[in-house]
C-alpha cells in the first residue's frame, strides 16, 4: 500500500476508537474555534459514525500544521480498516479564499457525507499507534458533497483582485458588472468594465467558457475581449496574453484530486448563492 502520511496520533495505551473522538479535532487544526464533533461508537471502526458541526469555524490552510509529532512518524506495521461514515456540515464555516488564489474570506455552507472511508491503523517501531487516510484507486471514497457561498461576496473579491491586476500593468480598470452563470456543468463568466490608460477611457468586455463533460473533462473556451477602442483594445490583448495559455485547455479533473477521491457527477447551480455538489464514487 502506497505511503500515507498519519492523520491521527493515538497513544497506545488507550483504546482507540474511544480516542478517536478527541483526535478527530487534529482534522481542524488550522481551525480558530474548535468545531463540535460527535462520536457514535460501534463494536469496531466499520460501524463508527463522525459527525463534525463546522458552523463558525474559521479555517485557513496558511499555517503550518502543528502536530510535530506526526513529522518523525515512520509506520513499519499496517492494518487496513474503515470508518463506518463521516459528515461535515458548516452553516457557515469562515474560510480563506486563498485557496482560489484571492485576498478574504468567504461564508461557505458545507456538507459532506462519507460512507466507508478508507483508513489504516499504522505503528511505528517505538509502538506509536496512527490512524491515516488511505484512499487509493482500489479504496475510493464514497458519497456526496455540497459547497455553497454568496455570489455577490465572491465577485466582490474577484473585482478586488482584477483592479489589483490591472494596476500592476500600469492601467485603471472601473469593474461595472462581473456575472456568473450555469447550466448543468457548464459555467460562463462575463465581465463589462471602464478601461483608462493614461488619458484614454473606454468601455470594455470580457467572456470565457468553461464546458465540464460527463467523463468531468473540463475544457476551457476562448477567452474573449473586447472594447470599442483600439487603444484601450491593445492594452487588454496584452493582458489576455498572459493568460492565454489556458485557451482551448483539457483538464481531467479527477486527474487533479487526492488519491482515492473519484468524482462521478458535479453540478453547478447559480443564483444568488453559487452552489457546486459532487458525488464520490
Amino acid at each position: 500500500m502506497t505511503q500515507t502520511q498519519p492523520l491521527i496520533l493515538l497513544p497506545t495505551d488507550l483504546d482507540r476508537l474511544h480516542a478517536f473522538e478527541q483526535e478527530v479535532h487534529s482534522l481542524f487544526s488550522h481551525a480558530t474555534t474548535p468545531p463540535k464533533t460527535e462520536v457514535a461508537l460501534g463494536a469496531e471502526l466499520a460501524s463508527t459514525s463522525v459527525t463534525v458541526d463546522a458552523t463558525g469555524v474559521r479555517i485557513s490552510g496558511d499555517e503550518e500544521d502543528p502536530r510535530g509529532d506526526i513529522a518523525d512518524f515512520v509506520a513499519v506495521d499496517r492494518e487496513a480498516d474503515q470508518l463506518g461514515s463521516f459528515k461535515i456540515s458548516g452553516r457557515p464555516a469562515i474560510v480563506s479564499a486563498t485557496a482560489i488564489e484571492l485576498d478574504g474570506e468567504l461564508e461557505v455552507s458545507l456538507d459532506l457525507n462519507l460512507r466507508e472511508v478508507p483508513v489504516e491503523w499504522q505503528t511505528d517501531a517505538a509502538g506509536r499507534l496512527a490512524l491515516a487516510y488511505a484512499g487509493s484507486k482500489e479504496r475510493h471514497l464514497l458519497g456526496s458533497a455540497r459547497v455553497s457561498t454568496s455570489k455577490a461576496k465572491l465577485i466582490e473579491l474577484v473585482r478586488q483582485a482584477a483592479t489589483k491586476a490591472a494596476a500592476d500593468e500600469g492601467f485603471g480598470i472601473e469593474i461595472r458588472e462581473i456575472d456568473l452563470t450555469s447550466v448543468g456543468r457548464s459555467v460562463t463568466a462575463t465581465l463589462d468594465a471602464k478601461v483608462k490608460k493614461g488619458i484614454i477611457s473606454a468601455g470594455a468586455a470580457a467572456q470565457v467558457n468553461v464546458d465540464i463533460d460527463r467523463d468531468l473533462i473540463a475544457r476551457i473556451g476562448e477567452i474573449q475581449v473586447t472594447s470599442g477602442n483600439p487603444v484601450v483594445k491593445a492594452v487588454l490583448m496584452a493582458l489576455k496574453s498572459k493568460i492565454a495559455r489556458y485557451e482551448g485547455k483539457s483538464v481531467d479533473i479527477n486527474d487533479r484530486l487526492p488519491a482515492g477521491v473519484y468524482l462521478t457527477d458535479l453540478q453547478f447551480r447559480f443564483g444568488n448563492d453559487l452552489d457546486v455538489e459532487v458525488t464520490l464514487g
